[in-house]
C-alpha cells in the first residue's frame, strides 16, 4: 500500500511521474467532461454546481505542462471529488443501486487476468495485481478497473468472446444498471469504498475477444458499454459474491 500524505484523497505525488503530472490538464479535463455528460445544462448553471464546475476548469486551466506542479494537481483531484459530490447532492448524480460481484481478477502482468476468490485493495490498487504496460496504467485514477457481467453476456451474444478478466478489469460487477454510471459517482465495493474516474479507452491487446476492434466498448462511439476506472478512497477486502452499492 502506498504512504499517503493527504487524509482525505489519499494523494502521494510520488505515484506520479513526470509524464503524468505534465499531462494532467488532460487527463483532469477528460474527467471533468465525463463527470458531467448529460447533466441538465440548468442545473448545472446553478449553485453550488456551477462554482465546482468553474473552479475546477479554471484550476485545471492554470496547468503548466511545462512546469508541472504536483500541489496543484492535487488542488484539481479535490476539486474534481468536489464535482462529483456537488452533482450527487443535487440529485444529478448517479441513481443509489445493488449488485454483487461476479468475479474477482488479477495477475502478475498482461491479460486475460485471472480469477481469485479475495483481493486486498489499497490506494494503489489491487496487492499483487500488475500491469505489464505501466506507462498508460497503474496510475492512482485507474486503481482499479470495473466492468459488468451483463454488458460481457450482451456482448457474447453479438458474437464476441469476452469473459470475466479478459480485458484487465479486477471487478466484475452483476446486477448493476451500467449504461447509468459516471465518473464521480461513488461505490461500495465490499469493504472497498471508490470514486469512479474516467471511462478505460481499450488498447489492441484485448482486440483478440472481440470479432472486430476492442472499439466496441470505447466510450466515445458506445456509451454504457465500456469499462471503468476508479480511485480508491477507504482501502478494504473485496470477496467473490460481496455487495456493491451504488452510491452507499
Amino acid at each position: 500500500m502506498q504512504l499517503t500524505t493527504c487524509g482525505r484523497c489519499a494523494f502521494d505525488a510520488t505515484a506520479y511521474t513526470a509524464h503524468d503530472l505534465a499531462t494532467a490538464g488532460r487527463w483532469l479535463g477528460a474527467m471533468a467532461d465525463q463527470a458531467i455528460e448529460g447533466v441538465d445544462l440548468d442545473l448545472l448553471a446553478a449553485e453550488p454546481q456551477v462554482g465546482a464546475l468553474q473552479a475546477l476548469h479554471a484550476r485545471v486551466g492554470g496547468l503548466d505542462p511545462e512546469a508541472p506542479d504536483a500541489d496543484a494537481v492535487h488542488d484539481c483531484i479535490h476539486l474534481l471529488h468536489d464535482l462529483g459530490r456537488a452533482l450527487h447532492a443535487a440529485g444529478a448524480g448517479v441513481p443509489s443501486q445493488a449488485g454483487t460481484v461476479a468475479q474477482l481478477s488479477s495477475s502478475g502482468g498482461g491479460v486475460p487476468k485471472s480469477a481469485v476468490d479475495v483481493v486486498d485493495v489499497g490506494f494503489d490498487g489491487v496487492v499483487g495485481d500488475r500491469q505489464a504496460n505501466r506507462k498508460h496504467h497503474g496510475r492512482p485514477f485507474q486503481a482499479l478497473c470495473l466492468w459488468s457481467a451483463d454488458v460481457m453476456d450482451a456482448l457474447r451474444a453479438e458474437g464476441h468472446t469476452v469473459h470475466p478478466g479478459a480485458t484487465g478489469e479486477n471487478v466484475t460487477v452483476a446486477g448493476i444498471d451500467w449504461a447509468s454510471l459516471r465518473p464521480g459517482a461513488r461505490l461500495l465495493v465490499g469493504e472497498v469504498l471508490c470514486e469512479l474516474s474516467a471511462w478505460a479507452t481499450p488498447c489492441r491487446k484485448i482486440d483478440a475477444w472481440f470479432t472486430g476492434r476492442s472499439d466496441r466498448i470505447l466510450h466515445d462511439t458506445h456509451p454504457g458499454w465500456s469499462r471503468v476506472y476508479a480511485w480508491v478512497l477507504e482501502p478494504g477486502t473485496i470477496r467473490t459474491g460481496d455487495e456493491v452499492l451504488v452510491e452507499p
